[in-house]
């Protein structure tokens, strides 16, 4: 290596060296620095589920110690709901505190009891087991909760039942996530809790979501995609994409529970500080290169610049320039080699003068070179005139560097030894001219020393005429060696005596598959290619005798197994008094093959023919018939003993000879115009012909020719035609049946028409009677209350007149009047609410029993409905709630109005709720535009699907069909709302959260003229 790379390389490797470790170093920590803040995140989100077990673990604890209470051993119920109700204001963690009894009710410290039989848990509870059940909505608050229930027994040991306690979830969550209210927090780690069949329980990574509610793309998509990306059954920390983003999910175990507590965050935001600290760290490395460079700079303007100057005078001196010389700046150790190297040139200059006089009168070409690169130190004018070059452009370049060299390794072998001995004789060199010729010559070199430094001193002889007649010679072999290999026949040259192969060409190797080098010095049998050594020895003879062989047919075993036919000639020449053998193998399997396949193409085209499904008949040129099908000879049977020829046919087919010679005329125009491969219709006439069974059929025929012959097919055209007439004389008759079904479609519809107004009524009879059998359990108690009371009047009056036939006492008569005004103040009670009662079903029954319009106040119509209804939502289970304010008045019909109310209630309860379900129904109205109000029924119930939706008003459609559905419930309804009342009705639902039915009416019902009221029959239609 020289000194400037030296000194550039000392410069900047330590500073090359130290940041590549430095940078190393780094790399090391951010890897570890990223591994230890997803250390620290997993240790922090651990810490929280422990903390989430703890906090469970000892509210169980707390369950079973208030569970050993002795008020709960006791049966006296108001001690158990009084510590109940102490405990439920001191307990922070539970919602509540509940006596959960055997049979299904939670006894709280106030309020009346919950049902909760049909709980899950409820069958541990009753077997006397310890439950922490799944999530739930409660029943009680609405809210999500945890509930833990602990077993409690009497003092006897029997099982009384379960201490419930229930956990809002929001209030557990907290404890794993605080703050979970705001989860979009930049740079916060975000939290969810999910079940253990990943389900999630809590928490959101966007916008806040309720609990236990699965999220959608519509109201938390951010967490609906994390959660469709993360693998519950994966790794405790996964890495996930979602929303354009990779994301770092860690998940652990709640103790003690089959939860899991995940912790999402984007890993920009978890790496940040590691990312801070790569950036400050590729500045200062930056700043320390920017330093390196300043150095390496400030080095090449004081050192490296004088050094690069002297390098260049002395290439100038090596490149034969002797008036190179180098400037003297200063008196330091770099202008002291300076000095040096001009008194060098110098000397060398003067020994150059000396050694010039002798080197340029030699008369063959001599050549000083450098050992090492080989480049020409000087050349004499003998040289000089061979090359054809001006000296100038020879010196300082080497026979590579001219292009001049024909084979570089055999020049590179001479100069091998040319160092080794220190001389070289006679060696061969063969170099090309500028001009494209070529010249060989012997060279002779030896070592010397010139100016302290060994050389080359070489000396050339021209041997070209000698090499161009060697080289003649050569080609001419090469060429009929060209033509050998080239033939596109295998051929092999065989030793007459031995039979082993001298050569084989190229071809050969392709067709017979076996390399020249294996087959060369060996016999075709030691290569395996006769199955019969006695046919080789044959030929071999054969040969011998005749001199030569024509086109033998033999076959060959090839490698492999795959056997060839061939054929061989053959023919001997001598050559240095040897026989040699020249045979020409060509290969005839493909045209053997070939010819086996057009036979067997011959034999496949007459199976086709004789088996093809269409009626074919082969005619040769002169009309002679050659073959006929199946097909033919069942379709129209004769075969080719009833006819030789085309015209034996049409004898056959036309008995009459006027129609036989118009058919064949007609065939015979038509074919005439048929060319080789042109399959057609000869004509688009058809032809009935006579057929051998005495019958006639329709024959279309077509037409190929192949070659000087014709290929005649024939479809038979009877039964179609027959169709065709069939379908003709059903065309002619068709209007007459279309008004014949028309009528009967007609009579349908009237039918069908009277039986949905049948369905109609029957509907609102069946809607009054309910009403009455509701009107009939609401007056039964009242009636009741007064008939009892009658009963102990009577009772007192008999005592009262006992007590008088001894003697009236004042005592008694006060007792008397005290009673009987007690008596008469219940009586009137009662009977005052049957009154009521009669009246608001009067009402309502005049109302749906008649269109009859008048003015009246909604609140009203709201409130006799949801009296009628009572009993039904009681059995029910579910809560009508009137939201009707009292100051909305209309001028309508609250007939229809009612059974509108009606049949939505009856439908929510019908359809909304599953048995033994409990909910409620509300009724609200508001004002709307001038003139307008709006009316709502909604439910909490069940909902209904999107493919329902859409047709719920139709008539007859019901889900409950057989199970006390009509399906013509809400199609009154709707026919009601936008018929007689005037207004319109849409319908909103939600699957599990219920249904919204938004009616607008208005305040004024339309006259008779602009809407009339709905009968019967228009609901119907």
């Amino acid at each position: 290596m020289q000194l400037l790379p030296k000194i550039a390389i000392a410069m900047l490797l330590p500073v090359a060296l130290g940041g590549a470790g430095a940078l190393a170093l780094l790399s090391q920590q951010w890897h570890h620095g990223d591994e230890v803040l997803v250390q620290r995140a997993s240790q922090g989100l651990q810490f929280r589920a422990e903390v989430l077990g703890r906090q469970l673990a000892e509210q169980r604890a707390t369950l079973r110690l208030l569970s050993a209470a002795p008020s709960l051993a006791q049966p006296d119920l108001a001690t158990v709901r009084a510590d109940l109700r102490a405990w439920s204001s001191g307990a922070r963690d539970f919602e509540g505190l509940y006596l959960l009894t055997l049979d299904g009710q939670a006894m709280p410290g106030d309020g009346p009891p919950v049902y909760l039989g049909d709980r899950p848990y409820f069958a541990a509870v009753k077997q006397g087991q310890e439950v922490t059940a799944e999530p739930v909505i409660s029943r009680i608050s609405g809210r999500a909760v945890l509930v833990h229930v602990v077993p409690v027994r009497l003092a006897n040991g029997q099982l009384r039942g379960g201490l419930r306690g229930a956990v809002p979830l929001t209030d557990l969550f907290e404890l794993v996530a605080p703050g979970h209210s705001n989860p979009a927090a930049a740079g916060q780690p975000r939290r969810l809790l999910m079940d253990g069949q990943g389900q999630r329980l809590a928490g959101s990574l966007d916008a806040p979501l309720p609990p236990l509610q699965a999220p959608t793309v519509s109201d938390a998509p951010l967490t609906r995609a994390v959660l469709a990306a993360w693998q519950p059954q994966g790794g405790a920390i996964q890495r996930v994409h979602a929303d354009g983003r990779d994301w770092q999910l860690m998940r652990v175990t709640v103790p003690s529970m089959s939860w899991q507590l995940l912790q999402v965050q984007p890993e920009d935001e978890l790496f940040a500080p590691v990312r801070q600290a790569r950036q400050r760290a590729w500045l200062l490395l930056a700043f320390t290169l920017a330093l390196a460079a300043l150095g390496g700079w400030l080095g090449h303007r004081l050192v490296t610049g004088r050094m690069v100057r002297l390098t260049q005078a002395h290439q100038r001196l090596q490149d034969g320039d002797l008036a190179a010389r180098v400037a003297v700046e200063g008196d330091d150790e770099l202008s002291g080699l300076a000095r040096s190297f001009n008194r060098m040139a110098q000397a060398l200059a003067s020994a150059d003068q000396r050694f010039r006089v002798v080197f340029e009168s030699f008369p063959h070409p001599v050549v000083l070179s450098n050992l090492t690169d080989h480049r020409f130190i000087d050349v004499n004018p003998a040289f000089v005139a061979r090359m054809g070059r001006p000296r100038e452009q020879l010196l300082g370049r080497s026979m590579v560097d001219l292009g001049l060299v024909v084979d570089s390794e055999t020049m590179l072998q001479q100069r091998a030894d040319l160092l080794a001995r220190g001389s070289l004789d006679a060696a061969p060199a063969h170099t090309r001219m500028p001009d494209g010729t070529e010249r060989w010559a012997l060279y002779s070199s030896r070592i010397v020393t010139l100016d302290g430094q060994p050389v080359a001193l070489s000396v050339t002889t021209d041997i070209t005429p000698i090499k161009l007649a060697e080289a003649r010679l050569r080609d001419s072999q090469r060429l009929l060696a060209g033509t050998f290999d080239l033939l596109p026949e295998p051929l092999a040259l065989i030793d007459g005596e031995d039979g082993r192969y001298v050569d084989v060409n190229r071809m050969w190797e392709q067709r017979i598959g076996i390399p020249r080098a294996q087959a060369l010095g060996r016999t075709s049998l030691e290569l395996g290619l006769w199955l019969d050594d006695g046919a080789r020895t044959s030929l071999r003879q054969r040969l011998r005798a005749e001199g030569q062989l024509e086109a033998v047919p033999v076959t060959y075993q090839l490698p492999g197994g795959r056997r060839i036919d061939c054929e061989v000639s053959a023919s001997e020449v001598e050559v240095d008094g040897r026989r040699i053998g020249i045979w020409v193998t060509r290969d005839i399997t493909a045209r053997r093959a070939a010819e086996q396949a057009i036979v067997r193409s011959e034999e496949r085209f007459r199976h086709l023919f004789d088996l093809a499904p269409v009626a074919l008949v082969f005619v040769e040129s002169d009309g002679r018939l050659l073959s006929v099908n199946q097909q033919w000879v069942q379709l129209v049977g004769h075969d080719l003993d009833d006819m030789a020829t085309l015209d034996d046919w049409w004898q056959l087919a036309y008995p009459d000879p006027q129609q036989r010679r118009q058919a064949s005329q007609r065939f015979a125009a038509g074919v005439a115009g048929l060319t080789a491969a042109d399959g057609r219709d000869p004509d688009r006439a058809e032809f009935q012909v006579h057929c051998k069974d005495g019958r006639y059929r329709i024959l279309q025929f077509g037409g190929a020719r192949i070659g000087e012959g014709l290929i005649i097919s024939a479809h038979d055209m009877t039964e179609r035609r027959r169709i065709e007439a069939e379908l003709h004389d059903l065309n002619a008759t068709l209007e007459l049946r279309v008004q014949h079904r028309t009528q009967e479609l007609q009579a349908a519809l009237e039918g069908l028409q009277r039986a949905q107004d049948e369905l109609v009524r029957s509907e609102k009879l069946a809607s009054l009677g309910a009403l009455v059998a509701g009107l009939a359990h609401e007056l039964n108690t009242p009636i009741g209350n007064a008939v009892m009371v009658a009963s102990t009047l009577a009772g007192r009056q008999n005592e009262f007149e006992q007590g008088m036939a001894q003697g009236l006492r004042r005592s008694a008569l006060t007792a008397f009047l005290a009673g009987l005004t007690e008596v008469s103040q219940v009586l009137e009670r009662n009977l005052q609410r049957a009154a009521e009662l009669l009246g608001g079903f009067k009402q309502l029954a005049v109302d749906q029993t008649s269109y009859q319009r008048r003015r009246f106040a909604l609140h009203e119509v709201v409130r006799e409905v949801a009296m009628a209804l009572s009993p039904t939502l009681r059995r029910a289970g579910v809560q009508l709630l009137d939201q009707t304010p009292t100051g909305l008045q209309m001028d309508s019909h609250p007939g229809p109005l009612g059974q509108v109310l009606v049949n939505l209630v009856n439908n929510a309860v019908l359809h909304g709720y599953a048995s033994g379900a409990t909910g409620a129904v509300r009724v609200q109205a508001a004002p709307a535009e001038a003139g307008w109000l709006q009316l709502q029924v909604s439910d909490d119930g069940r909902g209904i699907s999107a493919d329902n939706l859409r047709r719920i008003f139709d008539p007859f459609f019901t889900t409950r069909l057989g199970q006390g559905g009509s399906g013509l419930g809400l199609h009154i309804v709707y026919t009601l709302v936008t018929g007689l009342l005037g207004g319109h009705i849409a319908v909103h639902s939600v699957v599990g959260q219920g249904t919204t039915f938004t009616i607008r009416l208005p305040c004024v019902a339309p006259s008779p003229d602009e809407a009339e009221p709905a009968s019967t029959e228009d609901i119907a239609a």
